[in-house]
């Protein structure tokens, strides 16, 4: 399963407040997920639970990777390789260009600076 560099996965159906345990509800939270939509669904989320500053991702992970940004394997090796669309329920966060991300399809993850 590819994502953005040091994302945890936080989930979407089974989506908990705990997987973001220790990050400030101040700091810059970007979600992202394939397309953008669960993903939104989760920053808003984020929005009314009290994060001031969540972004989602549009595009996903698969602008994400047609930008040229870096996305790796979950044994952490760089790949250019996206997974498809499934119904296996994921999420992660992770530091990457000063935001904290969420990723889509079932898949979320999360990144903060």
């Amino acid at each position: 399963m590819s994502h953005i560099p040091g994302a945890t996965w936080v989930g979407y159906e089974e989506f908990s407040l705990d997987r973001l345990a220790g990050i400030d509800k101040q700091a810059p939270v970007a979600v992202y997920c394939s397309v953008g939509y669960r993903s939104e669904r989760i920053a808003e989320q984020l929005q009314r639970e009290g994060y001031t500053n969540v972004a989602n991702v549009y595009g996903g992970i698969f602008e994400w990777v047609k930008t040229k940004r870096p996305v790796v394997t979950d044994d952490g090796a760089a790949t250019d390789k996206i997974h498809g669309l499934s119904s296996n329920s994921k999420c992660n966060t992770a530091s990457v260009d000063g935001l904290r991300c969420c990723h889509e399809h079932e898949l979320l993850y999360a990144f903060e600076s």
